[in-house]
C-alpha cells in the first residue's frame, strides 16, 4: 500500500495569479483579517487626526514657493487702510504728524 502524498509537492507561488488560483480561502481569509483590524483601529483609536487644514503644520522653508509665500504674507500684513503699503501713504503719514 502506498503512502499517502500530496499530488503535487508544495511550491511557493511565483505569482499573484497564482496565490488566488491555489490559495483562494487563504487570501479570502487575510483580507478579511486587514479589514477586520483596519475597522477596528478606526472605531476605537479616539484621537485620529484632524486634516480639514491641509497646510496646518506645512511651510516649505528654502525653496521657491516658501520664499513667495513669506512674502504673499508679509504683503498682505502691511496692506490696507493706513499700512505701510497703502494707495496714498503720503497722505496717511501726514494725517499720522498732525495728531
Amino acid at each position: 500500500m502506498r503512502a499517502l502524498s500530496p499530488a503535487r509537492p508544495f511550491r511557493f507561488p511565483k505569482s499573484y495569479s497564482e496565490l488566488i488560483a491555489d490559495w483562494p480561502v487563504v487570501v479570502l481569509g487575510v483580507c478579511t483579517v486587514l479589514i477586520v483590524i483596519c475597522a477596528l483601529v478606526g472605531v476605537l483609536v479616539p484621537d485620529l487626526p484632524d486634516f480639514s487644514d491641509p497646510l496646518l503644520g506645512f511651510e516649505p522653508r528654502g525653496t521657491a514657493i516658501g520664499q513667495r509665500l513669506v512674502t504673499w504674507n508679509n504683503m498682505v500684513k502691511n496692506t490696507g487702510y493706513k499700512a505701510t503699503l497703502a494707495n496714498y501713504p503720503f497722505k496717511y503719514a501726514d494725517e499720522q504728524a498732525k495728531r
